[in-house]
C-alpha cells in the first residue's frame, strides 16, 4: 500500500536547500518596500509613526553636531521639516534636491519627518 522513499543525507540538504531558497523569496516578496512615496504638500493626512519618503529642495540648515535640522520644500511653496541625528559626516546647502526617508510625527503641534536616511539628488 505504501511506498516507501530511503533518504539518505544528500536527498535531506536538497531538500532543505529548496525550502530556504524558497522561504527567501516569498519572504523578499511578501515584505517588499513599504516606504510611501509623498508629497510635502500631504504630509498632514500621513498618521504618525509611517514611514515616508520625501524628495525637495533644501531650504535651511541647521546643524548641531550629531543632529541636523533641514526644512526641505517642493516648487510648490509647500514645506516641511525634518530632524536628522547623523552618524557620519552630512554636509548639506541651501538649494540640493534630497530625499528624505523617516518617520511622520509632531513636535509642538507642527508635523515633522525623523530622517533615518538622506540621499543627495543630482
Amino acid at each position: 500500500m505504501y511506498t516507501v522513499i530511503e533518504m539518505n543525507d544528500e536527498m535531506l540538504k536538497r531538500i532543505a536547500l529548496v525550502g530556504a531558497i524558497v522561504g527567501l523569496l516569498l519572504t523578499a516578496l511578501i515584505s517588499g518596500n513599504n516606504t510611501q512615496a509623498t508629497l510635502i504638500s500631504t504630509i498632514d493626512a500621513v498618521p504618525e509613526g509611517k514611514e515616508i519618503k520625501l524628495t525637495g529642495f533644501v531650504e535651511s540648515v541647521s546643524d548641531l553636531g550629531k543632529v541636523m535640522y533641514i526644512t526641505i520644500g517642493e516648487q510648490k511653496i509647500e514645506k516641511t521639516n525634518a530632524v536628522l541625528f547623523k552618524s557620519g559626516d552630512v554636509q548639506l546647502i541651501e538649494g540640493q534636491i534630497v530625499t528624505i526617508t523617516g518617520t511622520v510625527d509632531s513636535y509642538n503641534g507642527e508635523i515633522q519627518v525623523i530622517g533615518n536616511r538622506i540621499e543627495l539628488k543630482k
